[in-house]
């Protein structure tokens, strides 16, 4: 199962590679021409648009991975350890749960476009190819969320167990005039 999670994450960071160096790319060339030849392509800017939407919604999976993405911590850290642990796992599990619920609306967004045959304009690209990015990316996220859940849980279980076992051979060492 370790071999699939490296796996996905190298897709994942690929994929996200290889999008930030094509849009660069046509971006750049796009400036080149505009600034040299006083002339630009049409599609450029339409592309990169959506170029940097899938680079979001990919990217910000591996932020969630990563644990990076921005938040608000001022009560996070007023807690005590053991509760900014529990605080964490909510704030991962409302994440999650809202991913899911917006992934399943641009789902249903996506599949609007799919049948309707809405194209881009410059690109003439099917829109549904564009409403996909936010699909994935939120399942991603979810995904990437519910193992940070899953990795808080096992911590604090451990470190809870650990605690435990050293409040009890604290009692024994005092018990035992062993301090």
């Amino acid at each position: 199962m370790k071999k699939f999670w490296n796996g996905f994450n190298k897709l994942e960071e690929g994929v996200n590679n290889f999008v930030l160096i094509v849009s660069t790319l046509v971006l750049f060339v796009n400036v080149l021409l505009r600034f040299f030849f006083s002339a630009s392509t049409s599609w450029a800017e339409e592309l990169t648009r959506y170029l940097i939407v899938w680079l979001t919604f990919v990217g910000g999976s591996i932020c969630a991975k990563e644990n990076s993405h921005v938040s608000i911590d001022l009560i996070h850290h007023l807690l005590p350890l053991k509760f900014q642990k529990v605080l964490l796992i909510l704030c991962h599990l409302i994440s999650a749960a809202f991913l899911v619920i917006l992934g399943y609306f641009s789902w249903q967004m996506m599949s609007f476009n799919m049948v309707s045959g809405q194209v881009s304009p410059a690109l003439l690209l099917p829109m549904w190819i564009a409403y996909i990015s936010i699909t994935l990316g939120s399942f991603l996220m979810a995904i990437r969320y519910m193992e940070n859940v899953i990795k808080e849980a096992k911590n604090l279980v451990i470190k809870s167990s650990n605690s435990d076992e050293a409040i009890k051979l604290k009692k024994y060492e005092a018990e035992n005039n062993l301090l």
